[in-house]
């Protein structure tokens, strides 16, 4: 029987009788299980490969015995034989696989002689090992000698080792030497020098090497595939992924995975459901990695649904399927969702692992419950999960950004193996927190324990200097971060710099900084330009912000939100009103502001306005009397957002009603940002002198924006088109309002035939004041109406004069004149937010285009609502029930002395 059966054996599994091999080799006559009379000789390759399994199979118990028995047998070891090569590299190899590599040094220096196998052998073993200095010893000695000839294995071997950008010298060295001794263009050689550039941080280096070579097998196109993925370069690695499928090579299921993976960078979902079917073409789709590759992809590119359904199907689930998927909630915003699978998880009785419970940790944020994270923490401690440093940096993140930083810190205290990551977190913690000083004084215990920080360490540290005020501090980490540790800034360090020097009040510095930037500002640069010229109030550097943000992403409203918040402040009515409407013209719109708080396992949620909770009277008593406190702590409130037509007194406190921001158990919240400490406001107006000076008829006809010999129903538009621009209930610096009213009726008096009495009579300046007519037109206040899940809806039960609008989801009137009809009455009566009311045709034009101001703008930061609400307490409407109410006498809150 041959030998071959020996090794059959020895290769599949090692077989009892396998000792028997151990005996002195010289006996040379082995008897198999199955016959005891058949024997075998036994010769140095058969020796060699038994001795290879023995490595490759980790048997390093049996490797030593048959070397033990080789010594016995001292032919083997003839050094004028040259098939003892054969031996000896065997015999290195085994030593060299199972890691001793001490005795693998040994036998090396043993040998009488070594060829290229054998200096390979020791390289290859040292380098794995991540022994580098001793395996590129070898490696210097080994050319040093001079007689030693590099082979493919060599080159390939060194280039594995070289999977760091420190090691890329190393690998520009051996592309030489690949070179010069002819091997650049060898497929092995190629493939490890491509793979390696790319571990090294060289893509250029590595595409360059793609290029030359002029064959290519799968695993030159998987190297160059990955290798991109790798670098970011999403959109080159699926452009080649494409030049691969038109061309002859067949990508693998190793390609496959790059390319979704390329997908899920780019979040190219029409790229990755035509690679799904492509998959699913050639059978491929069940296999386990790529199922998981799917998975990442569809949850990345905003698919959860199909993500879901893969995970559904799926044969074999694991924690890494689950992973993906507690992560896909998470970057999703559907941190709802991602609660609810993990507790399903829980009761299916899955077998949680550390990993899934960093993930699940990471979807909670400031609007996340603690209590539910509490229960996770107190999961991770019955399943000593605290010792992962991903856990513990999970808990710490969860904490921080639940509000709770003492026991953030606690997490970080106790944790007994820290990371970068750990630090970083705990670092951001005190910045997000405010506690700048903190955050500083954790970074020098960090550095004392040699710990190298990272990009997200400076992010956090450049937040911190925001905080505390220290620029100079700031600006220093930004030059250490490139010039010390040489890590390049991302926009998102650029954008805290900007913060901070905005937050200083140094407007001037940051718009100076942002012109010299490396690269192309983007969203959060000029969005931290913007709000920092918000709490300053300039006006003409927030206009260029302004403009520049809506240049980089049209689709947002905070530039106009903020824009126009900034106009307000300093009494610039004219400016934020154009704001608005070109927010308007460009359909850019802002959701409504939601706050909620959970006390006792009950979530409570609030809008502006909100009286639909059960205990809405007593919410509004309570911030009523705690404006009062505020009032008597000697709190100064910002007046900037009031209406200009309210008494100074009644300024101090505004309507409560408009706040829907309520204080939290767990987070410090911004109350109400109508209120602030800043100084008063003082409004800019026209002097006095001027107010009633005559007017010339150039300047009537200039007044009333109109040219010389205009028609008298001219002069009649553009007088009613100009009393509707400055009517004081509309425009909000109450005295450019009054000597503009003044100006224009005394121009229209003198190109007209009317007295001043007569043009308030005739043109009922304020129907508020002085309706025209009864009131049978309706109005829907849709600030204040559910909409759609009311419980008596409107539009059911009259859908002729009521119908949703598209936009908001509320009700609105869309067919006047029905103020007598029953269905319509009936409708007003059972409104359960009394948003309905009956008004007249001027009162509904001036109404509606007031709504129509303030449905696209928040309404915390704008006086728009409050003014709705004023207009119509001004005119008492009165809601009933069941009939409409008869015209009663209008009360003005505040007279209009237009004379």
């Amino acid at each position: 029987m041959k030998s071959k059966w020996v090794i059959h054996k020895l290769n599949s599994h090692i077989p009892s009788w396998a000792t028997s091999l151990t005996s002195p080799l010289k006996a040379k006559t082995y008897h198999t299980p199955s016959s005891k009379t058949s024997s075998f000789l036994l010769n140095h390759v058969d020796i060699g490969h038994l001795l290879s399994i023995c490595g490759r199979e980790g048997y390093l118990h049996l490797g030593s015995s048959l070397h033990a028995s080789i010594i016995k047998t001292h032919e083997f070891f003839n050094p004028l034989e040259q098939n003892a090569f054969v031996i000896w590299n065997s015999l290195l190899f085994m030593y060299a696989k199972n890691g001793v590599l001490i005795d693998a040094a040994k036998l090396f220096d043993e040998m009488p002689r070594r060829d290229t196998v054998s200096w390979n052998i020791m390289i290859s073993g040292f380098l794995k090992d991540g022994s580098f200095d001793v395996g590129f010893g070898f490696f210097k000695q080994m050319l040093s000698l001079g007689f030693y000839r590099l082979d493919q294995a060599t080159l390939t071997t060194i280039l594995s080792a070289c999977d760091r950008p420190e090691l890329g010298f190393v690998n520009k060295m051996v592309h030489c030497l690949a070179v010069l001794n002819g091997f650049q263009r060898e497929i092995s050689v190629g493939n490890a020098l491509i793979t390696s550039y790319f571990k090294c941080g060289f893509p250029s280096s590595g595409m360059q090497v793609f290029d030359e070579m002029l064959e290519r097998n799968v695993i030159t196109w998987t190297a160059i595939i990955s290798g991109l993925v790798q670098s970011e370069l999403y959109r080159d690695s699926l452009r080649l992924f494409v030049d691969m499928t038109n061309g002859l090579v067949e990508p693998n299921s190793l390609t496959y995975l790059s390319s979704l993976m390329a997908c899920s960078g780019l979040q190219a979902l029409r790229e990755g459901c035509q690679i799904h079917g492509r998959l699913w073409k050639l059978g491929l789709q069940s296999d386990f990695c790529v199922e998981s590759a799917l998975m990442d992809m569809y949850s990345k590119c905003g698919s959860m649904g199909d993500a879901l359904q893969i995970f559904e199907s799926a044969g074999q689930l694991d924690e890494v399927s689950m992973t993906i998927i507690l992560a896909g909630f998470a970057q999703n915003g559907l941190e709802e969702e991602a609660m609810q699978f993990f507790v399903k998880m829980l009761e299916a009785g899955t077998e949680i692992d550390p990993n899934m419970v960093s993930a699940v940790l990471g979807v909670f944020g400031a609007d996340t419950s603690l209590g539910l994270g509490q229960q996770i923490h107190s999961l991770v401690i019955k399943r000593s999960f605290g010792s992962n440093p991903f856990v513990g940096n999970g808990l710490i993140n969860m904490y921080s950004k639940c509000g709770d930083l003492e026991d953030s810190t606690k997490v970080f205290s106790r944790m007994p193996c820290m990371n970068s990551i750990s630090w970083n977190s705990m670092i951001a913690a005190f910045a997000r927190h405010g506690d700048g000083s903190r955050a500083l004084q954790l970074y020098k215990e960090m550095r004392l324990k040699g710990v190298e920080p990272t990009d997200v360490t400076f992010l956090s540290l450049l937040h911190a200097c925001s905080h505390v005020g220290l620029v100079e501090k700031g600006m220093e980490f930004l030059k250490s971060m490139t010039e010390v540790h040489k890590l390049t800034p991302r926009m998102e360090h650029y954008a805290c710099v900007v913060d901070m020097l905005g937050r200083a009040g140094l407007l001037n510095e940051a718009k100076t900084f942002i012109e010299g930037l490396p690269m192309k500002p983007d969203v959060l640069v000029w969005q931290a330009l913007l709000g920092a010229c918000g709490i300053h109030g300039d006006p003409e550097m927030g206009k260029y912000a302004a403009e520049q943000l809506i240049l980089s992403a049209p689709e947002k409203p905070s530039p106009y939100v903020l824009l126009a918040n900034i106009y307000s402040s300093k009494g610039r009515w004219k400016e934020r009103a154009k704001t608005i409407k070109r927010m308007k013209e460009m359909c850019v719109a802002k959701e409504t502001g939601i706050s909620w708080i959970e006390i006792e396992n009950n979530l409570h949620s609030f809008v502006v306005e909100d009286k639909m909770h059960p205990q809405a009277e007593i919410i509004y008593g309570v911030l009523a009397e705690l404006f009062g406190h505020m009032i008597d702590e000697g709190y100064v409130p910002d007046k900037r957002y009031i209406l200009s037509y309210v008494n100074q007194d009644e300024k101090g406190v505004t309507n409560p009603n408009n706040c829907h921001n309520f204080p939290s158990k767990t987070i410090p919240l911004r109350l109400f940002p109508s209120l602030s400490t800043s100084s008063k406001f003082k409004p800019h107006c026209l002097g006095r002198a001027e107010e009633d000076s005559p007017l010339s008829t150039s300047s009537a006809y200039t007044v009333l924006g109109i040219k010389p010999g205009c028609s008298a129903a001219a002069i009649k538009a553009a007088f009613r088109a100009k009393v509707k621009q400055f009517h004081p209930d509309l425009n909000k610096d109450g005295k450019v309002s009054d000597l503009m009213i003044r100006r224009v009726i005394q121009a229209y008096e003198m190109l007209s035939n009317f007295s001043r009495p007569e043009i308030i009579e005739r043109e009922c300046l304020d129907p508020f004041e002085e309706p025209e007519c009864e009131a049978f037109d309706i109005f829907v206040n849709e600030v204040l109406c559910v909409g759609k899940g009311c419980p008596y809806s409107c539009v059911q039960r009259a859908p002729y004069a009521f119908t949703y609008a598209s936009s908001t989801g509320t009700a609105r009137a869309t067919s006047q004149g029905h103020g007598e009809d029953y269905q319509v009455q009936l409708a007003v009566g059972q409104c359960p937010r009394s948003c309905i009311h009956y008004v007249t045709p001027s009162q509904r034009i001036i109404l509606e285009e007031l709504l129509d101001s303030i449905l696209e703008v928040p309404y915390d930061c704008s006086a728009e609502a409050d003014l709705l609400y004023s207009l119509i307490v001004k005119a008492r409407f009165e809601n009933n029930r069941f009939r409409k109410p008869k015209k009663q006498p209008k009360t003005s809150t505040k007279h209009v002395d237009w004379f």
